[in-house]
């Protein structure tokens, strides 16, 4: 009677006032005055804090998680096995609510270095996941499936990332029409999570299909034309990968036009660059002549909204300035795109790491550049610079090492310097072959 008595002054003001002194304490380092707050923990009776309030039931594991940080960790552990098990007999309890609780127990084995208890857990949270068939109305569990999704995929475990993604991609569909309460960048990574996830393991076409359900949904639910837009964006981008250029076309042209109708905030508005882009690149991958001057419209007008926005010295404004010089290198308006392309160059050099692959890019598209100029001494130049960063790139293959020697070894030959040519033909050879052999091995 005593206990139900002392649950009956338990409310929410209470239960904050003692959530405020543990972090005070954790805070003041005084781990040893803990021991009176552990203790009081364990004392309830959560039978009976259950059937007066549930969501103060809550905020009391959400203390015990808060001193997890005090290495207290076997009470911790009985508070939260204690109060799992009154959870598991309460007849109105949704699968769904023990997954908090677990994966803050989880925390604690992860803390007390207790790996197999962990994962023994997290395996459990993701049977629970792959149970659900009711609507998911909380972002903290989503929150929570995002980040075992990241740490079944480091480990390897693909299919607890699928159970896992796939709740979340349900979860970003039914709150298409309650967006407002959610940003919508957020909810664009919520969307994409798991056709993304599809994507890395190499099922592109259940991807697109996922994607186009995507849009259908938010087209039907009236959802928000940045994640209209951005969908499309994947869509069109998706399909160039795989080689569907009609739907790539079809979804990135329907996308302008959505733009230009649209009233989106200056910074939604930033969506129509990767439009222009991957509009711009597929049809510049897929030698489409007669699209190059739409393309330049485009890109042009993705460095105005740059322009617009002080973006000058971005890695975007350099990227679509590359596109740039390379359909003025088509159309064989050499000057302009040596222009283009060190430009590019300057931006990447003086605001970014020289070691991306993307400088790498622009630099061997430079120098194949004055190749086809006959400058032959500049393109010597840009080759050398090449080797001479070529260790420190982030990203590299031993055929572009390859690639770039035979080019340089062009150059010489054009400057009449037939040892050095020889010299570097010979060493392209060898790294071709090495790579051949390399790949039978595999």
């Amino acid at each position: 009677m005593a206990e139900n008595k002392k649950i009956s002054c338990f409310n929410i003001e209470f239960i904050n006032s003692i959530k405020h002194k543990a972090i005070d304490l954790i805070n003041r380092n005084k781990f040893d005055e803990i021991k009176e707050i552990l203790d009081f923990l364990l004392d309830i009776d959560y039978v009976q804090l259950f059937k007066m309030d549930p969501l103060v039931s809550k905020k009391i594991i959400d203390i015990a998680t808060l001193l997890i940080k005090t290495k207290n960790y076997e009470k911790v552990e009985q508070i939260f096995v204690k109060y799992i098990n009154v959870m598991q007999k309460q007849n109105n309890m949704n699968i769904v609510d023990f997954i908090e609780p677990l994966n803050n127990l989880a925390i604690l084995y992860q803390e007390k270095k207790d790996i197999s208890k962990r994962d023994e857990i997290l395996f459990l949270i993701v049977q629970i996941a792959n149970n659900i068939t009711d609507h998911i109305n909380s972002l903290e569990v989503i929150t929570i499936f995002m980040r075992l999704g990241s740490f079944f995929q480091e480990s390897g475990h693909l299919k607890a990332v699928e159970i896992l993604y796939k709740q979340i991609y349900r979860f970003s569909l039914e709150i298409v029409n309650l967006s407002n309460n959610i940003p919508l960048k957020l909810h664009l990574i919520l969307l994409k999570i798991f056709p993304d996830f599809l994507k890395i393991t190499n099922n592109s076409t259940k991807a697109l299909n996922t994607y186009e359900f995507i849009l259908s949904h938010l087209k039907k639910s009236n959802g928000k034309e940045y994640l209209i837009l951005s969908i499309l964006n994947e869509i069109g981008s998706l399909a160039s990968n795989i080689g569907n250029i009609s739907k790539a076309e079809k979804a990135l042209t329907e996308g302008l036009t959505i733009f230009e109708k649209s009233n989106l905030s200056e910074e939604e508005k930033f969506v129509v660059i990767a439009i222009n882009h991957n509009l711009a690149v597929l049809y510049l991958k897929n030698n489409i002549h007669e699209k190059y001057n739409y393309a330049e419209t485009l890109l042009k007008h993705s460095l105005n909204i740059l322009e617009n926005a002080s973006m000058q010295n971005s890695c975007e404004y350099a990227g679509e300035m590359g596109l740039l010089a390379e359909i003025a290198e088509i159309k064989m308006n050499y000057e302009k795109a040596e222009l283009l392309y060190n430009k590019t160059i300057n931006i990447l050099e003086k605001h970014f790491n020289i070691t991306d692959y993307k400088f790498y890019k622009y630099l061997n598209q430079l120098g194949l550049l004055y190749l086809n100029m006959d400058r032959a001494l500049d393109a010597v130049k840009i080759f050398k610079k090449i080797f001479n960063l070529y260790d420190s790139f982030s990203e590299k293959e031993s055929l572009e090492l390859a690639n770039a020697k035979s080019h340089l070894a062009l150059a010489y030959f054009k400057l009449d310097d037939f040892d050095n040519a020889i010299s570097l033909y010979t060493q392209s050879i060898k790294i071709r072959m090495n790579e051949k052999k390399l790949v039978k091995t595999k």
